[in-house]
């Protein structure tokens, strides 16, 4: 959905909570603008010199900044003791403002705030009655897929020939190698970043133990050497 200075999109509150969390995708080339708001009581997303910022009674600021002109992945969470902001599945700012809040049944609008309209574009906007836990908004970030270009599991997804499988759909697949280079079969499945390696896990609980003899090459694809780029990855 586009705003250009003069749209305007209300819908009324859907679910009379205290622990709720939004998540969005949104773009624009301005420095400042509006995202969600509503009164009774204040809500108010927005952001201020390409920083997400958040206002109830009390303000958060998240300490990174978009990138203009690209698609920015946004999420807000909050319960009655403490409010959280999450950019680009990372988060960045906390703070703890005691509710209960008392919504009722206030008119959410979109894209605009006292006059002030988004000039740029909203998408995937989610409203969730719960509190989600870090893993649940990094998985938001991730599967969505907005300008994902390259996306390795690892684990479980190395298969029985050392191919590393892409599973960002370009098919930008990868090679376990050993340590002369040469072509490698195997490596240790242990635990990730969520929970504890054990036979009753799915695959994608686990992650590679890369044990001093092994690598993954990728050959040389274009979309994975552009100008301006994220990357993501758990390791210890």
């Amino acid at each position: 959905m586009s705003f250009s200075n003069c749209s305007l999109f209300s819908v009324f509150w859907i679910c009379r909570t205290h622990n709720f969390s939004i998540s969005l995708w949104f773009k624009s080339s301005t420095n400042d603008f509006p995202l969600i708001n509503w009164t009774s009581p204040n809500f108010n997303l927005e952001v201020q010199s390409q920083a997400p910022k958040f206002t109830q009674s009390q303000s958060l600021t998240c300490s990174s900044v978009i990138e203009k002109n690209y698609w920015n992945h946004l999420v807000v969470t909050v319960t009655n003791v403490e409010q959280k902001l999450f950019l680009n599945g990372v988060t960045c700012g906390s703070k703890n403002e005691n509710g209960p809040f008392n919504y009722n049944n206030p008119l959410i609008i979109i894209g605009q705030n006292s006059g002030s309209f988004l000039n740029g574009s909203i998408d995937e906007l989610k409203f969730f009655k719960t509190n989600l836990g870090e893993a649940e908004i990094k998985k938001l970030f991730i599967n969505t897929g907005r300008g994902l270009v390259g996306f390795y599991p690892l684990g479980e997804k190395i298969d029985n020939t050392g191919q590393v499988k892409d599973l960002s759909g370009n098919g930008f697949h990868g090679q376990l190698k050993d340590q002369n280079k040469n072509n490698a079969t195997t490596i240790t499945a242990t635990q990730n970043y969520e929970i504890r390696l054990s036979s009753s896990l799915p695959p994608n609980n686990r992650s590679s133990y890369f044990g001093g003899d092994r690598f993954v090459e990728v050959g040389y694809q274009e979309k994975l050497n552009p100008e301006k780029f994220t990357l993501i990855v758990y390791l210890k």
